[in-house]
């Protein structure tokens, strides 16, 4: 008899117990348990990642004679897995032929010591296992793009948070989180200003939105899953206004006619969601009779308002508004010459001592010829002789809508002893009216 066999018989014998084949479980001292069953983890730590996992190995005396060829495995913390089975507290796995029975622990992520236990039969080993602190790339990576945007309120970064084990329901939400801006999610077109919880894909991706403020600053994001935070940051740069909203015309100069439209189109950016352009002019008037007016952008992204044009030659500027953001273009607003010209005498018949007031009204095709055009008179005979002179001329005054533009002097025949026919002619540019009278003795 062997030494061990010695031992057991004897404890055996001191007890009253009968003696036992060598081989039964139950003729095993407890002093040498770790004989007849023995334990072993493949490592003595793992991340608390939710996601590693580490082999389990029982095995017992193969000499070992017992109708029990299952083991038990029991943890503290993690989760068994083997043959199809999976458990947060214990498991049963068969004996193979060589009297091994093997299992996996897949590690929580809480960071902890994690007792575990293989157990046949009244013979029990334990073995501690370490969860350690995981390093944060193995679980969730942030990436933003682009990390600098305009601060116009309305540009965004995308910001992508990947779970690197989408498997662990704890990797299944992440969320986000800003010191300033708003943050979307593709299922909310209402914006918040966090935390915004977005449940990650199949892939362990979630996406969220971050749009800028109309202030220069810097953004602090930060993702969060599974108890582990990344951070990143976006830049809030000074827009650029071109890249916010154009303003162009349908023509750059037009004539100071007060009836002459033209079309003002602001351009405005595609993402912007404040689509309400406010328009001022210096001269003109829009649509509504006003130096101010507002048009809502299509679906071209372009507002559009008529400007009319004065009567008083000029050049107009004209700024186009939206979410603070200003661009402007000029018209220069010229002459509108008069196409005719019609002369009035008071008097059809004058001495050459008295005066004679000579009204004159300016026509065109479209509106009226423009306010503050200077008229040129004479007085001649029909020889081509000057007879007298005019004073008191005013240029032309003219009213936006009205029928012509109007001026008027006064004829004094400066007691010249001609008597006759006087042809008074008003001329602007290559345009002359005129009328005839007669100086009488």
């Amino acid at each position: 008899m062997g030494l061990k066999q010695f031992v057991v018989a004897s404890m055996l014998a001191a007890t009253g117990m009968s003696a036992v084949s060598c081989h039964d479980p139950g003729a095993y001292a407890p002093s040498a348990v770790s004989e007849f069953l023995q334990f072993e983890t493949s490592a003595n730590s793992m991340p608390a990642d939710g996601n590693s996992r580490i082999i389990l190995t029982a095995t017992i005396d193969q000499g070992a004679t017992t109708g029990n060829r299952t083991i038990t495995f029991q943890t503290t913390a993690g989760t068994l897995i083997a043959s199809g089975q999976q458990s947060t507290a214990q498991i049963e796995v068969p004996i193979d032929a060589s009297g091994r029975a093997v299992a996996e622990l897949q590690a929580g992520s809480s960071v902890l010591t994690c007792r575990l236990t293989a157990k046949i039969k009244d013979f029990v080993v334990t073995r501690d296992v370490l969860f350690t602190a995981p390093d944060p790339d193995s679980v969730l990576v942030l990436n933003v793009s682009p990390a600098t945007i305009p601060a116009d309120g309305f540009s965004r970064a995308r910001l992508t948070a990947t779970a690197k084990q989408p498997s662990d329901p704890s990797q299944r939400s992440v969320t986000f989180k800003t010191s300033t801006g708003t943050l979307f999610s593709a299922a909310e077109r209402t914006g918040t200003a966090g935390p915004l919880a977005v449940a990650a894909d199949a892939n362990g991706i979630a996406v969220a939105e971050l749009q800028s403020t109309q202030v220069v600053e810097t953004a602090f994001v930060s993702a969060t899953a599974a108890g582990i935070t990344r951070t990143a940051s976006v830049n809030f740069e000074a827009a650029n206004p071109a890249n916010i909203i154009t303003v162009a015309t349908s023509r750059s100069t037009a004539p100071a006619d007060g009836a002459t439209v033209v079309q003002v189109v602001a351009t405005i950016a595609a993402g912007l969601r404040n689509r309400e352009v406010t328009f001022t002019t210096t001269d003109g008037t829009f649509s509504n009779g006003t130096k101010s007016m507002s048009a809502t952008a299509d679906g071209a992204n372009h507002a559009i308002v008529d400007l009319k044009s004065p009567t008083l030659a000029s050049v107009a500027f004209v700024r186009g508004t939206v979410s603070s953001v200003s661009a402007s273009a000029t018209i220069n607003f010229t002459q509108a010459q008069p196409e005719s010209i019609l002369v009035s005498p008071a008097a059809a018949q004058m001495r050459s001592t008295a005066t004679n007031t000579i009204s004159v009204s300016l026509f065109r095709q479209i509106g009226v010829p423009s306010a503050g055009i200077v008229v040129a008179y004479s007085a001649k005979d029909p020889a081509g002789n000057t007879i007298g002179g005019f004073g008191s001329i005013l240029p032309t005054s003219s009213t936006a809508g009205g029928s012509s533009a109007t001026s008027s002097a006064v004829y004094d025949p400066g007691g010249t002893t001609y008597t006759g026919p006087v042809i008074i002619q008003a001329t602007v540019g290559s345009v002359t009216g005129s009328a005839t009278i007669t100086i009488v003795p």
